[in-house]
């Protein structure tokens, strides 16, 4: 054990110790969680879901996002994935929720990213080199935008997705007030981008036709909110959620789009 970097874990942990929240990866109880995500101006404007400053956003502990919490939450509580023999492919892996993973012995766990370095394999994620229905469960937190063709990445992940059985959780920030995805192909600079998207490498902000786009590249989608599942995910948000974002899980249920 290294003694010095638990004792200065401890002593983060002594700024915001409370009985209000509780991370469900470190397990610490929290009086709070810690602001984290871009200040920029059109992501107020849109109201991003996921995107944006975020006053309670980040594990003081061990630095687990809101949008990590709410994937491993759901995970852990409405599907199979700890409980059986699992494939998973998590693209552009997060670290808390990477380190989880590979913790347990149940998944054969592969991380892929086009430049990270923790990554397992490096790929792009529109030209898969994997064969059709190979994973359980594939994790895509939060890449889409990122994407041009984000069409063609979206087909490639259901292709390696395991038909009926298999889950790919299919996340992106999403506008409150767009109607329909925006995106400008005349905006080509990193200043441009994240005055007009939000970040320097995102490419659009998705509006509310996000599910009607995740249906056209082939998927069956569930929408789950958390918010109405009080067995698992209590009212007082002590997970730290961002109350407004639901999570888009999609199956392949009909592979006619395959063919």
């Amino acid at each position: 054990m290294d003694l010095a970097r638990e004792f200065r874990r401890f002593k983060r942990w002594t700024k915001v110790w409370g009985i209000k929240h509780t991370c469900p990866f470190c397990h610490r109880p929290l009086s709070r969680f810690i602001p984290a995500g871009l200040d920029v101006p059109v992501l107020y404007d849109k109201q991003v879901v996921g995107g944006g400053l975020r006053e309670s956003a980040r594990c003081y502990i061990c630095g687990s996002m809101d949008r990590e919490r709410l994937v491993f939450l759901y995970l852990k509580h409405h599907s199979n994935m700890f409980k059986q023999h699992n494939k998973v492919l998590h693209i552009a892996p997060e670290p808390v929720l990477m380190n989880c993973f590979r913790q347990c012995k149940n998944l054969f766990y592969l991380t892929a990213d086009l430049k990270s370095p923790r990554a397992d394999v490096k790929l792009d994620l529109t030209a898969l080199p994997f064969q059709d229905d190979t994973f359980d469960f594939v994790i895509v937190n939060h890449v889409f935008e990122h994407i041009p063709d984000d069409n063609l990445a979206m087909t490639e992940v259901l292709r390696v997705l395991k038909k009926h059985t298999g889950k790919a959780i299919l996340q992106v920030p999403i506008s409150l007030n767009l109607e329909r995805t925006f995106e400008d192909s005349k905006v080509t600079t990193d200043e441009g981008r994240l005055e007009v998207f939000g970040q320097e490498d995102h490419v659009r902000i998705y509006g509310q036709d996000y599910k009607q786009k995740l249906e056209s590249a082939g998927f069956s989608v569930d929408v789950f909110d958390w918010n109405i599942d009080d067995k698992h995910f209590s009212n007082n948000n002590k997970y730290g959620l961002i109350k407004e974002e639901k999570l888009f899980v999609g199956s392949k249920i009909n592979s006619m789009k395959l063919g």
